[in-house]
């Protein structure tokens, strides 16, 4: 719809038609959607809700597109403009009403909203002094801190559960977040000083927050539990509602050293337990190999943290059993991080899975932003903001809608859609000037807290908000988000060791910090250590089992395996076809042509070429690409083999029958290498010592491919069949166009230097075929072949001459290698350089 808007009152026909057909399609789906969710509903009004905010937006979007035909009509018509926009405001309203008739997103708006009306408790300018003691205070505030960082994880859980278990832990979450705030306060009434107090004020504002985030990213993955990153984004909300919680314990309660401590790590391992339920996302940018790096480094800090927690905890000294705790903890959230971003590249790295890529925008990004300016917005206008608030207010604003210009600026540059790249630029535009409005407003009621200022500032913020709102629905179009990734049945199973690891490992280490928080109170007790010993044991076994596992579990390493058995036996069989045909006694394959067969030895040959380079990069650096490269280098093995074989067994001159199975032995031979090289370097960018093997077996690999497409060529060309030479020329030909060549290894002149040496053999070629044309036809097939090949050398050299050039002569390359190699003597004066 938002893609509608824009072509319309672009005056683009053909974009509004585009536009206007899916936007009918998602209709119809939107309406069985909610028929389905009516009938399967037992409350009846619901249904009814269900069904009347769903037949809202299907009148609503009637007239959105009746309009859009008008104003196309008149595209610079400002009444037919006025009017397209309310219908589309009121269809957003509608859409809003739809989804939040859903099971469970009314109760999680209503937890929402209370926790917004809790909060304006914080926005009163003096707290009225706490009438318990400290100890009552402070033993109310942690209760209440394990209260809320419980309801926070059954949130998280309840995402993955039925709707009616989401309601339910929203609400108790909200319950309990009034019981934490009312808490929090009485805290801050403890406060000595004012400014203690407005630092107590602050964190429970951020606790705050970080708890409307974390509902919000309920809400969404609930909606849409395929939604890309949203699981991630969730799993985040709940670790910042853990941590602010624990900066606000540890700023105002006065335990015994090591208490505290022990507290907020409990905390911090329960909240990132989550990581490890189905890791189907990335949950950070680490490579298997620094997964892997991680983790040894990580264990070995918690080694040394658990050593200096036991004997901290005999010597008395609680100061540094408390630092011991928390570097314990950190280093447990990271071995926790690693663990899950191994199991999910490990999940992804099965050629049966399929790998998610990254979207042109985040609509929970400009989701959340949104929710943050209207919040921000609304405290704006409120009669009973304090000067400070409507700064905090203003401050939040600018922060998101400066994040938002700047994802439009990205997604503007990124995307190929012409009406897509102007509509980011024009609603960063309107976001940008709203704002710019918005703050002189702000200005001048800083300046004055009149009425009037109030007034004018509260009417600024309606185009804000609508600017933003119509923003958040452009990018929430299916053509702009992420596509998460699909893992196999296989790939879960591969995930499972390590993930089995990784929780017995955490599960032990609370066990351990507890055993260890009630020895810091009394040492003095035999049958604790004991216990203490043992959850010590039990922690590093499950990481020795964790590093082994994530070892074992390395990409590809499996499938190499397969794919180097695999090409063994193709090798085998063909030594027994060449046995054959040196006793001539070869049989000969009647039930397909000479020429069909040849046609299927070229093609199978060809694509194992272009899959050398995509494995010799996967085995360099990209670890869980290298099982679907290789496995599918592999499945050509087998089909090359019977196509060799079979073309072998209809030559007749024995000496060309030999060449053709001693050249696809060899292949496959080279293929085998690549494959061990491959295995060896597994991926891994940091394992420089084999990627030097890499690339020779890469260029071992070439020549194989290139030799035995010329011996097809050639006798392709005796029989008048020219047909693979021409699609050779002609797919080196379309990769001019394909974006960024390779890396580049050397310098213009280099690269100038080959174009000019392929350039002059090609012409040397074509005045030879010329001559032979009339003297010796039967030798023409080997020089086509010859063109055919230098002509593939040449473009790809010619690819990165153009890379490397200066702007000028790049404008003079590609022309020149698009047009087809010369097949006449070159002209009088023709200069290959140019």
């Amino acid at each position: 719809m938002a893609q509608l808007l824009t072509c319309a009152a672009q005056g683009n026909e053909h974009y509004t038609g585009v536009a206007a057909r899916e936007t009918a399609q998602a209709l119809k789906t939107l309406a069985q959607a909610a028929r389905g969710v009516a009938a399967s509903t037992s409350d009846p009004a619901a249904a009814h809700a269900m069904l009347d905010s769903a037949r809202d937006v299907m009148e609503g979007s009637a007239m959105l597109i009746q309009e859009a035909k008008q104003a196309l009509i008149a595209p610079g018509d400002a009444e037919s403009q006025q009017r397209l926009a309310q219908v589309a405001k009121a269809v957003s309203h509608s859409l809003n009403n739809c989804v939040n008739c859903l099971p469970g997103q009314k109760d999680v708006d209503v937890a929402l909203k209370s926790i917004g009306e809790s909060s304006k408790k914080l926005l009163v300018d003096s707290l009225p002094p706490s009438t318990k003691p400290f100890q009552e205070a402070q033993s109310e505030l942690n209760q209440a801190a394990a209260d809320l960082n419980q309801s926070a994880g059954e949130v998280v859980h309840a995402t993955r559960g039925q709707t009616g278990e989401l309601a339910a832990a929203s609400g108790k979450f909200s319950d309990d977040f009034d019981e934490f705030l009312d808490a929090g306060i009485e805290m801050a009434g403890q406060a000595q000083t004012k400014e203690d107090q407005i630092q107590v004020i602050g964190n429970l504002k951020n606790i705050s927050m970080a708890s409307s985030k974390l509902l919000l990213a309920a809400k969404s993955l609930s909606v849409d539990p395929g939604a890309p990153n949203a699981k991630n984004l969730l799993a985040a909300a709940a670790r910042a509602v853990t941590e602010s919680i624990n900066q606000l314990i540890t700023l105002c309660t006065q335990q015994a050293p090591g208490q505290k401590e022990c507290d907020n790590a409990l905390r911090e391992l329960e909240t990132v337990k989550g990581m490890l339920d189905n890791p189907n996302e990335p949950v950070s940018d680490l490579s298997y190999f620094d997964c892997i790096e991680s983790v040894m480094e990580n264990s070995k800090v918690l080694g040394e943290s658990m050593a200096g927690i036991s004997q901290n905890a005999k010597t008395g000294d609680l100061p540094a059993f408390g630092e011991c705790v928390g570097i314990a903890s950190k280093a447990l959230c990271g071995l926790t991080e690693a663990a899950a971003q191994a199991a999910y590249l490990v999940g992804i790295s099965d050629p049966n899975s399929q790998a998610g890529h990254q979207g042109l925008v985040d609509p929970i990004q400009f989701a959340r932003a949104n929710q943050a300016i209207q919040m921000a917005c609304q405290n704006l206008v409120d009669p009973g903001s304090s000067p400070s608030q409507v700064l905090s207010a203003a401050t939040i604003v600018a922060k998101h809608t400066s994040a938002l210009c700047n994802a439009c600026r990205i997604a503007s540059s990124k995307t190929a859609n012409p009406v897509a790249k102007r509509h980011f630029v024009q609603s960063a535009k309107e976001v940008a000037n709203s704002t710019a409005n918005l703050v002189k407003t702000i200005k001048a009621l800083d300046g004055d807290f009149s009425e009037e200022n109030r007034n004018k500032c509260r009417i600024a913020t309606a185009p804000l908000i609508e600017a933003v709102e119509n923003l958040t629905a452009f990018a929430s179009n299916p053509e702009f988000v992420s596509v998460p990734a699909q893992i196999s049945s296989e790939g879960s199973q591969a995930q499972e060791p390590i993930l089995v690891s990784a929780k017995t490992m955490l599960e032990s280490s609370s066990y351990l910090i507890r055993t260890a928080r009630s020895l810091a109170i009394n040492p003095k007790d035999p049958p604790t250590w004991s216990v203490l010993a043992g959850h010590s044991h039990t922690v590093s076994d499950s990481i020795k089992s964790l590093i082994t596992s994530i070892r074992d579990k390395a990409p590809g390493q499996r499938e190499c395996d397969y794919s180097i058995d695999g090409i063994n036996r193709c090798i085998r069989d063909i030594e027994q076809a060449s046995l054959a045909a040196v006793s001539q006694s070869l049989a000969t394959r009647d039930d397909i042509s000479v020429e069909a067969l040849q046609e299927q030895l070229t093609s199978v040959v060809q694509e194992i070429g272009h899959l050398i380079d995509p494995i010799a990069t996967a085995a360099r650096g990209e670890a869980a690409q290298l099982g679907h490269k290789v496995t599918q280098l592999a499945s050509y093995f087998e089909p090359l083999i019977l196509a060799a074989v079979g073309v072998a067994s209809k030559i007749l001159d024995h000496q060309q029958q030999m060449t053709v199975l001693d050249q696809t032995k060899t292949l496959a031979e080279s293929a085998l290498q690549m494959l061990y090289a491959a295995k060896e370097g597994g991926g891994n960018p940091k394992a420089q010592h084999t990627h030097d093997a890499i690339t020779e077996a890469a260029q071992l690999m070439k020549e194989a491919v290139d030799d035995i497409m010329v011996t097809l060529n050639e006798a392709a060309s005796e029989v008048g069949l020219v047909g693979g030479m021409v699609d050779a020329i002609a797919e080196a030909m379309s990769k001019l166009d394909e974006g960024t060549p390779p890396e580049p290894k050397g310098t213009f002149v280099d690269y100038q230097t080959t174009v000019v040496k392929y350039s002059k053999a090609i012409a040397v070629t074509a005045q030879e075929m010329m001559t032979k044309s009339v003297t010796n036809p039967e030798e023409l097939g080997g020089l086509a072949s010859q063109m055919t090949s230098d002509y593939g050398h040449l473009a790809l050299q010619g690819q990165m001459a153009a890379a490397t050039a200066e702007p000028e002569e790049v404008c003079h390359l590609k022309p020149v290698l698009r047009s087809q190699p010369p097949l006449v003597p070159p002209p009088r004066g023709f200069s290959v350089a140019q």
